[in-house]
């Protein structure tokens, strides 16, 4: 084990260097993306080599390659373990692993690019394609199922996730005495979500028969030749043997080689071989479909279709005994609820804004991918004998990626008509002016409640706060939407705003957010709120108003202690001054916000809420914002 261990590093050390960087050609790089995250990146390479390794040991995987594509460019390939158990050859960059139902992309992809060109239509029932195929079990009101239904798993037919896995070998005549002995459906057809390799086998004979072409030569000579994925291949054997990894099953303490037949038929469900390097073009050219913009298309199939492919179409569960939402470390939310879209899966946490991913195993064999179009990132894990690409390891990674602000793209800049929105709200809070107001804000608004007492209310702040100037950028999460700051004299305001869907657009609605340094009473309250979490007590209960749930707010806080570890007030992130304010908390294990409103008559405090925050650098808390209510 100690000599295995040395070859697997003098393979790291080989693989993870400058020179295994690849750029990939043909591929978008948004024009607001920061070069010094790839940097970053490449500095963090020996702390990924050594948590692979970890990684590797603890799961027993035999070997392992894992790529992570920034911005358009493989940037870091890690390589594990062997290859080949037998002869003690260590897995390396180019190394050849199967990816199974990472090949269930491909299909899908393969039937969108028939359906941009007219020549495969998506909502047509089967048997226009498949005149062969006699299912059994529909039920008489039911519509038969289409080919859609077939890419979104919702074909009624049941879930077949294990049996797909040894149904290899099918040829041609074999798969058409399957059709033709009968399919049986478990629902309607759209009823439900069901894995279904068999959907997607049946998807390779819908594209050879829209095509004209052999499923593999189609999919090989319309995607992988234009991409230059000259190491993706459909049998083992077409691999060098020198590359090819081998897959094993553990028995006991032995390895033993799985058998890697032919997937004939089933190809289309998980038939497809590749290495890092080459699946690395295929990330960066998924990933260049971000953001929508003008422009020629530059792959073989439109950017607008990448995009369809990746959102969720129906939501299912990953199984009856995984939570839909579980809190990670530092109290961090992971939610559980995807949606399959066309052959990838559609998936939110309250860490990242959207990730689109697929996972893939057979016999020997695990591979498991995941985007993150609006971070530019794509990391890839095959491995063999074990999954080292589970859900742990992705997380850690992606941990490590956050912490080196390897993550956090350049924010988009806002729409122009955002900006001037700002820019004339600024100038009519200094003063009024009618012809500016007329011009600028919706007519239908303005006999609306939330423009109609503008000009009143901006007088009003105007003689409370004094003077205001426009305070960093316009921060925008949509064109017609946006929020910007204002220091004023005696305070700040955050206004938010929104535009018409009218050519040219004018603003709909103002929402004002006033902001008041805290008054000590409730700095106090922060105080002993801080106290609280270190452990209950009578001053602790002090600080609520009685007709709480006490022993509810205990228990709450108690948790928050454990989660959060030790901590200490850092700031105000915001305050109305007298009774409502939010507060920055830094923690031994992840920084927390914590905000609260006061009960007039009592003074004491009558609603807490929670919410981790996203870094030690910033204000906002985590994209789903995992908010806690202690006091309802």
């Amino acid at each position: 084990m100690r000599s295995l261990a040395l070859v697997s590093l003098l393979w790291v050390a080989a693989g993870c260097g400058a020179g295994a960087a690849a750029p990939v050609p043909a591929v978008h790089v948004p024009a607001n993306v920061d070069p010094a995250r790839r940097e970053r990146l490449r500095a963090l390479a020996p702390s990924l080599d050594e948590y692979l390794h970890v990684r590797r040991a603890a799961l027993r995987a035999t070997g392992a390659a894992v790529g992570i594509v920034l911005d358009g460019e493989l940037v870091y390939v890690g390589a594990v373990g062997l290859r080949d158990a037998e002869r003690s050859e260590p897995v390396g960059p180019d190394t050849v692993f199967r990816m199974a139902s990472l090949t269930k992309s491909f299909t899908a992809l393969a039937a969108l690019k028939l359906r941009d060109e007219g020549q495969l239509a998506l909502d047509a029932p089967l048997g226009e394609y498949l005149p062969g195929l006699r299912l059994v079990g529909l039920p008489a009101d039911a519509l038969p199922p289409s080919v859609r239904q077939l890419l979104t798993m919702t074909s009624g037919l049941p879930y077949d996730d294990e049996w797909g896995a040894v149904t290899l070998g099918f040829d041609a005549p074999a798969f058409d005495a399957l059709m033709a002995r009968g399919v049986a459906l478990s629902s309607a057809p759209g009823e439900r979500f069901a894995y279904s390799n068999l959907g997607y086998a049946l998807l390779g004979r819908v594209i050879a028969a829209a095509s004209g072409d052999a499923y593999r030569d189609y999919v090989r000579e319309a995607l992988l030749t234009p991409l230059g994925m000259k190491a993706t291949v459909w049998e083992a054997g077409d691999a060098p043997p020198e590359r090819l990894a081998i897959g094993y099953r553990r028995e006991r303490d032995a390895l033993l080689a799985a058998e890697r037949p032919s997937d004939g038929e089933f190809a289309a469900a998980g038939g497809l071989y590749t290495s890092v390097r080459d699946y690395a073009r295929y990330m960066a050219f998924q990933l260049a479909a971000y953001p929508p913009r003008a422009g020629a298309d530059e792959g073989p199939v439109r950017r607008s279709t990448l995009r369809e492919m990746h959102a969720g179409q129906r939501a299912f569960r990953w199984g009856d005994d995984v939570p839909i939402a579980r809190h990670g470390a530092g109290g961090r939310l992971a939610l559980s609820a995807p949606s399959y879209g066309l052959g990838w899966v559609s998936q939110a946490t309250c860490a990242y804004d959207g990730i689109v991913q697929h996972g893939g195993f057979e016999p020997g064999y695990f591979a498991y991918v995941r985007l993150l179009p609006r971070e530019q990132l794509g990391m890839v894990v095959f491995s063999t004998t074990a999954p080292l690409g589970d859900y742990e390891t992705f997380e850690h990674v992606l941990g490590m990626l956050r912490a080196a602000e390897v993550l956090e793209p350049a924010p988009a800049p806002p729409a122009p008509a955002l900006v001037e929105a700002a820019d004339t709200l600024t100038r009519l809070l200094a003063r009024w002016d009618e012809p500016l107001a007329a011009a600028s804000l919706d007519p239908h608004g303005l006999s609306s409640a939330w423009l109609g007492h503008l000009q009143d209310d901006f007088a009003g702040l105007g003689a409370k706060l004094g003077a205001c100037t426009r305070e960093g950028p316009v921060r925008s999460d949509q064109p017609s939407r946006g929020r910007f700051r204002l220091a004023c004299a005696r305070g700040a305001l955050e206004l938010e705003v929104l535009l018409t869907p009218t050519v040219p657009s004018r603003v709909q609605a103002v929402h004002v957010h006033e902001e008041q340094p805290p008054g000590e009473r409730l700095e106090a309250l922060a105080r002993g709120l801080v106290r609280a979490l270190g452990g209950w007590d009578d001053a602790a209960a002090a600080l609520f108003d009685p007709t709480l749930d006490l022993r509810r707010l205990k228990n709450g806080l108690e948790r928050l202690g454990l989660e959060h570890g030790r901590c200490n007030l850092d700031r105000a992130l915001w305050s109305d001054g007298e009774s409502e304010a939010r507060y920055r908390l830094t923690c031994s294990e992840a920084p927390l916000a914590l905000e609260f409103r006061i009960d007039p008559s009592s003074g004491k405090i009558a609603r807490l809420t929670s919410n981790p925050v996203s870094s030690a650098e910033r204000e906002e808390t985590t994209l789903c914002s995992d908010e806690r209510v202690l006091t309802d």
